[in-house]
């Protein structure tokens, strides 16, 4: 899942949208935690919320 612009030209012709950014951002970091394996340390951290 690469959302990057494939070059500098690309880049400056798209208006900066930092909420879509945002919105990439915090699925890739959805989609990486749901591979993190779910053991007794990794569980308590995920209930102490």
């Amino acid at each position: 899942m690469n959302h990057l612009p494939e070059s500098r030209d690309e880049e400056r012709k798209k208006p900066y949208d930092l909420e879509d950014r945002t919105a990439l951002f915090g699925e890739a970091v959805i989609d990486y935690v749901k591979k993190v394996p779910v053991t007794p340390v990794t569980r308590a951290k995920i209930y102490r919320g």
